[in-house]
């Protein structure tokens, strides 16, 4: 009888690994419209008052846009981001923590133009 409960025993520690290291294992994912994931590289870029996005493990291809170099978004500063500063500072917080981040884009833009980002800490 002590051997069933042990080998019980054993059977849910295991399969409670199991479980959180395939929860800590997720990868992001996208659809036409946004991408859910964390952030691999975040950088300033060039001229244009540009930030460039690379994501962790997602495929961009099944976005309505065309990714920077095939695989970055864009945040640009300008009149319809008038919240660029406050959303840098949300990226930047997000990739210090490792934390996901909501990205919705701009349907059919030339660069991956993030239009708003949602962060649950």
């Amino acid at each position: 009888m002590i051997e069933i409960s042990v080998n019980k025993l054993v059977k849910t520690m295991l399969l409670t690994c199991i479980i959180f290291v395939s929860a800590n294992a997720v990868a992001g994912s996208c659809n036409t419209t946004s991408c859910t994931s964390t952030i691999k590289r975040i950088y300033p870029y060039g001229p244009h008052a540009q930030v460039r996005i690379e994501l962790d493990d997602v495929n961009l291809s099944t976005l309505d846009c065309t990714a920077k170099e095939g695989n970055f978004l864009t945040l640009t500063k300008g009149d319809d981001q008038l919240l660029f500063s406050e959303v840098y500072s949300l990226l930047l917080t997000a990739a210090a923590k490792d934390d996901e981040v909501i990205f919705r884009i701009r349907n059919g833009s030339s660069s991956c133009e993030l239009l708003y980002v949602m962060y649950y800490p």
